[in-house]
This record gives C-alpha cells, structure tokens and sequence, in this order.
C-alpha cells in the first residue's frame, strides 16, 4: 500500500471510520456476555427460562467434562482437527472454484454464486472451530473454581474437629483376656 493513502486527506474518514468500528465492536464484545445476562434477567417467560437451561446445560457439560482427562483430551483434539479442516478448505476454497467455473459451461454465468458457495465450508469449520475453542475456555477456567470448591478448606473450626476426633482417650488397662503374655 503506499504512503500516499495516508497523506492523502480523502483517505482520512475511511481510516477514521474503521477505527471507530473497530473500538466500537471490541467494546460492546468485552460487553456483551455481561449484557446479555443482564438482559435475561430481565426477561420473562419462555426466553428467560430458555436462556438459564442453556446456561444450566452447559455448566453441567463443564462439570461433568472436568472430572474426565479423556474427555478434556478429546474436546482439544476436536479443536485442533476443526481448526485444521479451518486451514484446509480456506487453502482449498479458491482453486476449487476456479476449477468448478472452468470446468462447468454453464457456470460462468453465476461465477460469485459459485465462489460463494465454494465459501461454505469455510464458514461451517471456522464456527464449530470456535465453538469449540470457546467451550474450551470455560473447560479450563472453570477447572480451577470446580476444584478449589471441592477441596476441602481447613478452617478453625474443622481444625478443633479434626483435634478432637483425633484425640486419644486416656490410657485404660487392656482387660485381661487382651493383654499379651510374655512367654
């Protein structure tokens, strides 16, 4: 690109422009699951009761998923195969069309139809790819809280429990029938 673009000043409000959209997408995304539980909160009826048995479903995903190193193993190398077909059909999607458009005759007449749908898988890996990455995200941030709250806390009273469970009664002869006998 050159510098002209820069110093031209009718390039300016573009830059401008894309900036604004920019800041603007990443601060309603830092916003929005907050926002969104939020809004639920307030919401009635069918949506409400939809959006906490969602929630609820995926937290039990997450608990029962933290208890199962195999299952942990598996959702990443889902991930990892997911992001891969990512890379695959992107590195694919532009010799397939032009292909499809020279070998077909009657699909010159739509070439953006065809590159379009060409596009689709793109589209179909790079959603489950970051479904994925994000259920691993909470798999792993979620991994810390499930096992803080299952350990056990030793606290001042569980200490006087412990101290008292643990105590010795006070030496009491062994009835004779126990005691051992020297021979």
């Amino acid at each position: 690109m050159d510098m002209e673009f820069f110093t031209n000043p009718s390039g300016w409000p573009a830059i401008f422009w894309a900036l604004a959209v920019g800041t603007t997408i990443k601060a309603i995304g830092a916003r929005l699951p907050a926002l969104t539980a939020q809004w639920m909160g307030l919401a009635k009826g069918r949506l409400r009761l939809w959006y906490w048995r969602s929630c609820r479903k995926k937290l039990l995903r997450i608990k029962e998923a933290n208890c199962d190193a195999l299952l942990i193993t598996r959702e990443i190398s889902r991930s990892a195969v997911y992001l891969t077909l990512f890379f695959v059909s992107v590195s694919m999607w532009l010799p397939l069309s032009l292909m499809i458009l020279y070998i077909v005759p009657g699909a010159v007449s739509w070439p953006k139809l065809i590159i379009w749908i060409g596009a689709l898988p793109i589209y179909f890996f790079e959603i489950c790819w970051v479904v994925k990455s994000k259920f691993l995200d909470d798999l792993f941030l979620y991994r810390k809280r499930i096992s803080q709250r299952g350990a056990r806390q030793i606290t001042k009273k569980t200490k006087k429990l412990i101290a008292l469970s643990t105590r010795t009664k006070s030496a009491e002869p062994l009835p004779a029938a126990q005691q051992k006998l020297p021979i």
